[in-house]
């Protein structure tokens, strides 16, 4: 399994000797079996998933301690809220169909009609009225859910663009997408420029993203220099719903990837069974 480094946490949470940390963690279990409100997630509706009805509390590899425990969606079912696909992991079932909404709301532009999720698409729109509401611009939506089908001719398009080395580390095969859980979304700023490309990072709107996506539940899934771990060169424009509660956590942890969030393999490179296969 690949070590990870993530970024700096604060200077309390690594000197904390580990007995105080013990003894506060058993206080924080203590109350909670004591009221039944705390020991249970925030109640969210997700209606298109499948949800364990009394969900047990699941803790991400060397996170930080928030108030609320995460609800325990499986990472390796499609219609999980907190899947993780990418080269090694792919989506179960493979050619899996999301519900999706067409995305409307005079706070972004849509021109290219892009569906989403419904919990997806709800939370775009919340930030994108906040991006307009903190002057940083109109934000639009270049790409949302694809299907299996659509995706699979689109690798082939870019291998035929770019030549399948570079191809594999700038689109996902077919069934490795998370734009197919339609959970993932690109986003732009056209006024400022870099629309779909790196330097958008660069852009007031770019920056912007970076530092306020988890507000609204999103995380900018491939960020720079992690490409040993993703498998995809930097996109800030890719930006994944994994929920309010697990991105306020990826954020105060200054976590990088969802790998190292959950404690998981590197995926840089697709397993040779699954290279060979068909898209």
């Amino acid at each position: 399994m690949a070590k990870f480094r993530g970024r700096n946490r604060s200077g309390w949470f690594v000197l904390l000797p580990p007995a105080v940390m013990a003894i506060a963690a058993g206080l924080i279990l203590g109350q909670a079996a004591l009221s039944p409100s705390s020991a249970q997630p925030k109640q969210v509706n997700f209606d298109f998933l499948e949800i364990d009805s009394e969900p047990k509390t699941l803790e991400p590899a060397a996170s930080i301690e928030l108030p609320d425990p995460l609800p325990n969606y499986p990472l390796d079912k499609a219609d999980s809220l907190y899947v993780v696909v990418n080269k090694q992991r792919p989506l179960i079932p493979i050619d899996y169909t999301p519900e999706v909404i067409q995305v409307e709301s005079e706070f972004l532009d849509n021109s290219r009609g892009i569906e989403l999720a419904p919990v997806a698409g709800e939370a775009v729109i919340e930030m994108a009225k906040a991006a307009q509401e903190e002057g940083v611009g109109t934000l639009k939506l270049n790409s949302g859910f694809r299907s299996f089908e659509y995706q699979s001719e689109l690798f082939i398009a870019k291998i035929g663009q770019y030549g399948e080395a570079e191809a594999l580390e700038r689109s996902a095969r077919a069934g490795h997408s998370e734009h197919q859980t339609g959970l993932a979304v690109d986003v732009s700023e056209p006024s400022q420029g870099c629309e779909i490309m790196q330097c958008f990072g660069n852009t007031e709107a770019g920056i912007w993203v970076a530092e306020n996506a988890w507000r609204f539940g999103y995380v900018v899934r491939y960020e720079l220099d992690q490409t040993s771990i993703t498998g995809y060169t930097y996109e800030p424009w890719h930006l994944r719903y994994v929920g309010k509660e697990l991105a306020e956590r990826y954020y105060e942890g200054e976590f990088n990837t969802l790998e190292e969030f959950w404690g998981l393999d590197a995926a840089p490179k697709y397993l040779a069974s699954t290279a060979e296969g068909a898209d």
